[in-house]
């Protein structure tokens, strides 16, 4: 059987008590959570709700970026990484999702065999780090709108191979992968072991059922690699706007809680449907 979480950032300025209370309401087992320095009262809340951390979302940006041409920016990048392991170990979790570079950059600065190579190094260094606490890195291909390192999961292979460390694989995304792969299947048969957690979203971004996924062909396919591991929901809402609409505070809220509590409830029942079948 699978396990199920969600990233809290698509609930946008809720508290995390209010994220993490709906979550536990509609049968996940856990939540990604971003950076957060905050671990006392995370591990109270997780408590509360019984839920675990099923990765830390490492938030990089302009200052932490493994490819840039400034080597305080890559090292920054890399404290950044170790941080989050550590913070992850001390929430008994074991995965961090890690961005090369920040997001939206779509175009390499220096030359992109360069950006390649330090990219190695960065999370080769973080890596090795992060296996002595137990903590899994991974890499995770993101679409070409987002960034142009890593689009695909066989580049995100052939990093993972070149960085050279057992605890560092990869996250495929269902959205990501409805723009970059010929076939999400044969990806996901390729990526095999590899596969650290698994996120999803529809080919819109929205919620499982509400695109034009074959889920059906998507659970069998991860069922068949004998993938057990988090499906991570990382869908946005069916509003105009979604991403300002859900960070500004402009939107009414009772109403965006409802669409919240219908899509968080929906989505995982529609996978388990799926999953019930397999």
């Amino acid at each position: 059987m699978f396990k199920y979480s969600a990233f809290d950032s698509i609930y946008g300025r809720e508290s995390l008590e209010d994220k993490m209370a709906r979550l536990a309401k509609f049968g996940y087992d856990g939540i990604d959570l971003k950076y957060n320095e905050s671990i006392e009262r995370s591990r109270e809340i997780l408590r509360s709700y019984n839920l675990k951390v099923s990765s830390i979302c490492g938030q990089y940006s302009v200052e932490r970026d493994f490819t840039s041409p400034d080597k305080n920016v890559r090292k920054n990048a890399i404290e950044h990484t170790k941080k989050c392991a550590d913070i992850a170990s001390q929430l008994a979790c074991t995965t961090i999702i890690v961005n090369l570079t920040y997001m939206p950059k779509t175009k390499n600065i220096a030359p992109i065999e360069k950006e390649w190579e330090w990219a190695i190094e960065g999370v080769r260094e973080a890596g090795k780090y992060a296996l002595d606490l137990g903590v899994r890195l991974a890499i995770e291909p993101v679409n070409r709108y987002a960034s142009y390192l890593i689009n695909r999961v066989d580049q995100a292979l052939e990093f993972v191979e070149k960085v050279g460390l057992d605890n560092i694989g990869i996250v495929p995304d269902c959205y990501h992968m409805n723009i970059e792969e010929a076939n999400s299947v044969d990806a996901i048969e390729r990526a095999g072991h590899k596969i650290i957690i698994f996120h999803v979203a529809d080919s819109n971004r929205q919620y499982p059922g509400l695109g034009h996924i074959n889920w059906k062909e998507i659970l069998h396919t991860l069922k068949k690699i004998h993938y057990s591991g988090y499906l991570s929901l990382e869908a946005i809402v069916p509003i105009r706007a979604p991403y300002f609409s859900i960070l500004s505070g402009d939107y009414d809220y009772n109403k965006l809680k409802n669409i919240y509590d219908k899509y968080t409830k929906s989505s995982i029942e529609y996978l388990k449907l799926i999953e019930s079948f397999l």
